[in-house]
């Protein structure tokens, strides 16, 4: 073990020494990643980490917060360390072999909720299908948030579905979403109101330029999106209408750069009202289109 007994005798000087060695070592926004890692370790808020800044770490909360601090100098994702994440207001799960939830991926969950409230009520429950689940973080917020819903949620990653259904528990709603492991849509055919995904779209020559964290932590087949990053948005879009109700909403999470190409394509297949919401940076992020009735 590296680190000496004084450096870690209160959490104001656990976080400090934390701070210093990952900066050293130019891990990105080093206080943040100490603090969460302190959080973590003893079940504390951030306002309680600074409330209970005297409190001292035992022997095995030394030990860890060591381990943890040692293996994100190898570029491994703080979440991934710690095992969880926070996504649109909930806890989800995360592990290796399973894509991150992302903070922009909220912006997904967000606008659906919005669409849904704004749109005619069906007569049915309302049935949304999640393609590319992953983690289930945005099938989990969805159900949460929409309590009479009906949601389904595929993947082609058996170790994702099992992380998913993890979530769907964790979160209380374990009773309302299903899962299928399928590439992408499910059978038999059933007629959803909804269709969100948020699917690969890096490009396929920039994935050696990605961070190193997530170039070589988190597992490529989310990540790449083909030749120009677009080929799950094509294959989602066509196959949609064949899985919409005739009002039926698609919405798809986008890189920058591609949200006009992502709605000109869903103009071409047929599809109305297209829109392109963006994210807190002003990036084009979301693109949300209606079925139709020529859709």
């Amino acid at each position: 073990m590296t680190t000496t007994r004084a450096a870690l005798r209160t959490l104001t000087a656990a976080r400090v020494w934390a701070r210093e060695r990952l900066a050293a070592a130019g891990i990105p926004n080093p206080l943040t990643n100490a603090e969460r890692m302190l959080e973590c370790l003893l079940d504390l808020s951030r306002v309680e980490l600074y409330l209970f800044r005297h409190q001292g770490l035992t022997e095995s909360q030394q030990t860890q917060l060591d381990q943890w601090v040692q293996e994100r100098f190898s570029g491994k994702p703080l979440q991934y360390l710690l095992g969880h994440t926070g996504f649109y207001g909930l806890d989800i799960l995360v592990e290796e072999g399973v894509f991150i939830p992302r903070p922009e991926t909220e912006r997904l969950v967000e606008e659906v909720i919005r669409s849904v409230s704004e749109s005619p009520v069906p007569s049915h429950p309302l049935r949304i299908l999640d393609i590319g689940t992953g983690s289930g973080a945005i099938a989990v917020a969805l159900s949460v948030n929409l309590s009479g819903a009906e949601i389904m949620a595929t993947d082609v990653s058996e170790p994702a579905l099992l992380l998913a259904r993890k979530n769907a528990t964790r979160n209380g709603v374990a009773d309302r979403v299903r899962f299928a492991l399928v590439d992408l849509f499910p059978a038999p055919r059933k007629a959803f109101d909804v269709i969100v995904s948020n699917p690969p779209y890096i490009s396929s020559s920039t994935i050696p330029n990605l961070m190193s964290e997530v170039r070589d932590f988190e597992p490529h087949e989310a990540l790449d999106g083909g030749p120009d990053g677009l080929n799950f948005h094509r294959r989602i879009v066509e196959g949609a209408k064949d899985f919409l109700t005739p009002e039926g909403l698609v919405a798809l999470e986008v890189g920058e750069g591609q949200a006009e190409m992502v709605a000109a394509i869903m103009q071409k297949t047929g599809y109305r009202d297209n829109r392109i919401e963006k994210d807190l940076c002003g990036v084009g992020r979301v693109v949300i289109a209606r079925k139709g009735s020529h859709g």
